[in-house]
């Protein structure tokens, strides 16, 4: 659609637009993630007594295996959709 509308110039702006949204909303998604987990079940539940660099890493570590859960939800929809092309479903 949006190479209907615009002109060739403004559609790779567009695309750009649009990329960059989606990349800060998974950022803020994982920030979220990572800040709800840290200072909610870590600090409260798990280690009270946690220093500033023990929530850091702790958040880091989130950030990291949030990440890594979200690649392998979406290959994991990738390969069911290419199951379902070429089993003809």
């Amino acid at each position: 659609m949006v190479t209907n509308l615009f002109p060739p110039g403004l559609n790779g702006l567009v695309i750009v637009v649009l990329v960059a949204v989606l990349v800060g909303t998974i950022g803020l998604s994982l920030n979220a993630l990572s800040t709800v987990f840290t200072m909610d079940v870590y600090v409260k539940k798990y280690n009270p007594q946690a220093t500033n660099k023990e929530i850091i890493r702790m958040g880091r570590i989130v950030d990291v295996v949030g990440g890594v859960f979200a690649v392998l939800m979406a290959l994991a929809h990738v390969m069911v959709c290419l199951y379902l092309i070429f089993n003809g479903h």
